[in-house]
């Protein structure tokens, strides 16, 4: 979403957080990330997903940092920033459905043209935003930087079509074949339909315990341990229940903590997590540090970040905030 939110795990990327937009004038390139955080952290109380803004943009605070490579277009004039196209996008994601998929009706649209590229089909490129089409074709490469050349985006694939390098129609999904290693579009399930991921299903249906239904709603018995919306799964009494503020009672195997906090095995309550050494969840974070989490376990500990050169698997883990073939680093800059 707009300017790149790098550092993140792969299953947290639907979370943000922030303070209100200014009232008046455009916002500022280089005031962007923060202006992010603010709008969906604004959205995330709303909906109930958070229950504090500061809790929630701390949070957020060890995963979002600027985009060199993105910083260096927009500094050669690669990549044009349109700041009233960014205010519109972040305003429609404040204002965005509470859904039962969590942020499933935005984006919006203004939010695809934030970043207009300015070079031509044809021509070299390293990052999508610099191309006028959005599509920057690099081919596989051992180096650090890998130039590509700007093209024309695929359309997307009918049902039945190959999704190996481009998406799939509307009301369709990209499958994988373990068998073959191939990827073809497939069309959304309807209810009762057996599915893995809610990707997989029509509408507002999710995948829960193994088929496509509609997300259970608050008191509801708890779907393969899910729930609908801003609503986590009581272990104990196995039903949907709203997620708990700083202070409130949790159970470490199945918190309900709100987004920024985690359940403490010491005192069995939601806490902000703070420095090494303090309990922290997937979806909280550490002051100065990163949460090494535990899925078998349900359970995180803060953790000093590591130096360049150490091994490492996530960004966030890295005082570099840049994990690259398993080594912590600074992020190479290809813009040229």
């Amino acid at each position: 979403m707009l300017h790149r939110l790098r550092g993140l795990r792969p299953s947290i990327f639907l979370f943000g957080a922030f303070v209100a937009l200014p009232a008046c004038g455009q916002i500022a390139y280089e005031e962007l990330p923060a202006e992010q955080v603010d709008a969906l952290c604004d959205y995330m109380v709303r909906c109930g997903f958070a229950t504090d803004e500061g809790l929630c943009a701390a949070a957020w605070g060890q995963f979002i940092r600027p985009d060199p490579n993105l910083d260096a277009a927009i500094e050669d004039g690669s990549v044009e920033y349109d700041a009233k196209a960014a205010e519109q996008c972040l305003e429609d994601a404040r204002e965005a459905a509470c859904g039962g998929i969590f942020f499933e009706d935005a984006p919006s649209g203004a939010c695809e043209k934030v970043f207009v590229g300015t070079i031509a089909n044809g021509d070299a490129c390293w990052i999508d935003e610099q191309c006028v089409s959005q599509t920057c074709q690099v081919a596989d490469c051992a180096m650090a930087c890998c130039q590509g050349v700007c093209v024309a985006p695929p359309p997307d694939a009918a049902i039945g079509g190959d999704c190996s390098v481009q998406d799939c129609v509307s009301g369709a999904y990209c499958e994988y074949n373990f068998d073959d290693g191939s990827y073809t579009c497939q069309a959304q399930k309807g209810a009762g339909v057996e599915c893995f991921g809610d990707y997989e299903c029509s509408g507002s249906l999710g995948c829960f315990d193994g088929s496509c239904q509609v997300a259970p709603a608050e008191g509801a018995p708890c779907l393969g341990g899910r729930c609908g919306g801003a609503l986590g799964c009581d272990i104990t009494s196995n039903t949907c229940q709203k997620l708990r503020g700083e202070g409130q009672s949790c159970e470490p195997a199945a918190s309900l903590c709100a987004f920024g906090l985690a359940c403490s095995t010491a005192s069995m309550k939601c806490e902000a997590p703070s420095g090494v050494g303090s309990a922290c969840s997937f979806d909280s974070g550490c002051s100065d540090a990163w949460c090494d989490y535990d899925f078998d376990t349900g359970a995180g500990t803060c953790q000093p970040r590591l130096a360049n050169g150490a091994a490492c698997e996530f960004d966030d883990s890295c005082q570099s905030l840049y994990c690259a073939e398993g080594l912590c680093g600074p992020e190479a800059v290809c813009v040229q």
